[in-house]
C-alpha cells in the first residue's frame, strides 16, 4: 500500500473549541519523533478509546512536499481488501498532546494511531476536508483522504478474477479426485473383507446370515491405530478381528459324505432309528463345539451326512 497522507501545515479548531496550528517545522518534528521501536502506531477503524484490535501498523512517518505521510505495514488481508473495495475512503491522524501522560516522547506531538473512516468529514478551505476532534489531552485530526488506487492496471482486475476462478476450479477438481480415490479405496477394502469372510463361511466358521454384518463391522474399524498385547506384539483392529474369526471352531459342517453306506444303511421308515442317529450326531457335534438343532440333525442323518463325523 502507498504512503497515507495525514496532515498539511495550517490552523485548525478542535471539536472542544481549542485552536491548534501546525507549521511545516511541527510536522517535520512529528515525522522525526516517530519511533516504531518505542511506540508503534496502530492502524484502526475510527478513533476508538483503545487501539484494539489493530488492522496494521505504521512503519515510518515522513514530511515532504508540504505533506505529513505514514507508510503502513502488516495490513490484515481482509481489511486491506475492504479498503481497496472503497469501504473506507478517508483517514485521520490521532496525536498525543505534548503533555499527555501516555506520550512516549513527552513535550512533543506524537502519532497515536491512524484511523480509517467510512463517513465524510467537514471540509476546511484550502485543504482536503478536515476536522479536529478530541479532549484536552488528545488531539484527533480527521480529514478525508482518498485511498490510493491498487497498484495494478485496470485490465489486471479481470485477470486476477480469472486467476482466482481458475484456482477455485482446480481446488474443486482436486477435491473430486480425492473423493474418487477415497471411494475406490473403500471399494477395495470391502472386496478384501468380503473375500475373507466368504472364506470363513465356506470353512463353516460363520453362518451366512452374519456375512454382511461382519463385512460392515470390519469396514468401521479404525486401522490407523494399533493394539498392543505385549512389547513385541502390536496389531491393528482389523488384524486382531481376522485372527479372532479364523480361530473360531466350525459352527456348520459341510464335509461330504465319506461313505455312502450312511444313507444306504438307514431305514428311512424307522423313525426311532432316525431319531437315535440324530441324537448321537448332535451330541458328537456339540462335543466338538458345534451346536445344531435337532431338526437339522435329522435332515443330515436322512442325507447320510452323520457318517462323516467320527
Amino acid at each position: 500500500m502507498k504512503p497515507i497522507q495525514l496532515l498539511k501545515p495550517g490552523k485548525f479548531r478542535a471539536m472542544n473549541g481549542r485552536d491548534f496550528s501546525f507549521a511545516a517545522a511541527d510536522l517535520e518534528a512529528i515525522a522525526k519523533n516517530y519511533d516504531p521501536k518505542l511506540f508503534p502506531s496502530p492502524i484502526v477503524v475510527g478513533h476508538p478509546k483503545t487501539e484494539d484490535p489493530a488492522f496494521g501498523w505504521i512503519q515510518s512517518v515522513a514530511f515532504a512536499n508540504g505533506v505529513l505521510t505514514a507508510e503502513p505495514e502488516k495490513l490484515e488481508p481482509q481489511f486491506a481488501d475492504m479498503v481497496a473495495a472503497g469501504l473506507y475512503k478517508k483517514v485521520s491522524a490521532s496525536l498525543f498532546a505534548p503533555d499527555h501522560p501516555a506520550n512516549p516522547k513527552p513535550g512533543e506531538f506524537y502519532l497515536k494511531h491512524v484511523g480509517f473512516l467510512g463517513a465524510a468529514a467537514p471540509a476546511i478551505p484550502g485543504l482536503q476536508p478536515v476536522s479536529l476532534a478530541g479532549d484536552n489531552d488528545e488531539i484527533c485530526i480527521e480529514f478525508a483522504v482518498p485511498m490510493p488506487a491498487p497498484e495494478h492496471k485496470p485490465n489486471e482486475e479481470g485477470k486476477l478474477d480469472k486467476e482466482k476462478q481458475a484456482l477455485e476450479n482446480k481446488r474443486k477438481e482436486l477435491e473430486e479426485k480425492e473423493k474418487g480415490l477415497q471411494a475406490k479405496e473403500k471399494e477395495i477394502k470391502r472386496a478384501e473383507f468380503s473375500a475373507f469372510v466368504d472364506g470363513l463361511k465356506k470353512e463353516g466358521k460363520i453362518l451366512p446370515v452374519f456375512e454382511n454384518d461382519l463385512v460392515n463391522f470390519m469396514e468401521s474399524l479404525d486401522n490407523s491405530v494399533t493394539i498392543e498385547f505385549a512389547a513385541d506384539k502390536k496389531v491393528t483392529p482389523v488384524e486382531f478381528f481376522k485372527n479372532y474369526l479364523a480361530k473360531q471352531p466350525n459352527v456348520v459342517e459341510f464335509a461330504e459324505i465319506a461313505k455312502e453306506t450312511g444313507a444306504m444303511n438307514l431305514d428311512k421308515t424307522n423313525s426311532a432309528a432316525i431319531a437315535e442317529r440324530a441324537v448321537a450326531y448332535k451330541h458328537k457335534l456339540e462335543s466338538a463345539g458345534t451346536v445344531i438343532s435337532f431338526s437339522t440333525a435329522v435332515e443330515r442323518v436322512m442325507e447320510g451326512k452323520d457318517a462323516a463325523v467320527k
